[in-house]
């Protein structure tokens, strides 16, 4: 199995979440479309390489403690404290952004991370993001004006109802 970097996981592990919404791999622009590929993606991480982050893990452990090969002269600090206050560093990573690779290597990478996926159970990767297809371009109707269609509908479909409802409770009947 070809194992890749955090980044290149993260960006597919993204696009995986994005293909699962109820509309499926589909946005509503090119230009999301693009925003969604996985150059750019990480073309927009590029500007956070080499930033550096605390993580949760910590500097070290007591069993580095001393190993210096120095003596226990004055100034020197017992393998007690030294781990106590190695215990409350946090230790700090820089963001690292390796190549994507090829498609041949995208795709070897891939069909690894689906693998690992599945390998306890899992759903896998959607089939347009394991096949590295880009999303589909749909255009879709402005909220406004489906929610102002739905309502017209419904008020239509009530409308009738709801007004022989109101004659009858009036005491009016239909001629």
């Amino acid at each position: 199995c070809e194992t890749a970097s955090a980044v290149f996981w993260a960006i597919c592990l993204a696009q995986n979440q994005a293909a699962k919404r109820p509309s499926g791999w589909v946005v509503d622009s090119a230009a999301a479309a693009a925003a969604w590929h996985m150059d750019t993606m990480h073309a927009q991480l590029i500007h956070y390489k080499g930033e550096r982050q605390a993580t949760g893990e910590k500097a070290g452990n007591a069993t580095r403690v001393g190993s210096s090969g120095r003596g226990r002269g004055r100034g020197s600090v017992s393998g007690y404290s030294a781990a106590a206050a190695m215990g409350d560093a946090s230790k700090m990573r820089s963001l690292r952004l390796d190549s994507l690779g090829d498609r041949a290597a995208r795709q070897r990478k891939l069909q690894c991370l689906d693998k690992l996926l599945r390998a306890d159970g899992g759903a896998g990767l959607e089939a347009p993001i394991l096949a590295m297809r880009p999303p589909t371009v749909q255009v879709f109707e402005a909220a406004g004006t489906a929610r102002a269609a739905a309502t017209s509908a419904v008020g239509r479909f009530f409308g009738g109802k709801r007004a022989r409802e109101d004659d009858e409770a009036l005491g009016e009947e239909d001629d």
